[in-house]
C-alpha cells in the first residue's frame, strides 16, 4: 500500500495577539501591517525618544475624570 504524501500549505509568517486567561487562549487577532504592540511605558519610552514631550493631563480634568489612574 503506497502512502499518499500530503502537500505542504507554504505562506508568509503570521504575527498573532493572542489573550490567555486561566492558562487557556481566550482570543486571538492579527498583528496588522505597521501596527506595534507595547506596553504604556514602552509606547512613552518610544514617543520620548522620537524627541516628543509627554505630559500627563491634571489629576481630575475638566470633566471630572482622572486620567491618570494608571499610576
Amino acid at each position: 500500500m503506497a502512502t499518499e504524501k500530503i502537500p505542504a500549505v507554504v505562506h508568509a509568517p503570521i504575527n498573532v495577539v493572542l489573550t490567555i486567561e486561566n492558562g487557556k487562549v481566550i482570543h486571538t487577532r492579527p498583528v496588522q501591517n505597521g501596527e506595534v504592540t507595547a506596553s504604556m511605558e514602552t509606547f512613552l519610552w518610544m514617543a520620548e525618544r522620537a524627541g516628543y514631550t509627554v505630559i500627563p493631563p491634571e489629576k481630575g480634568d475638566i470633566d471630572g475624570s482622572d486620567s491618570n489612574s494608571y499610576t
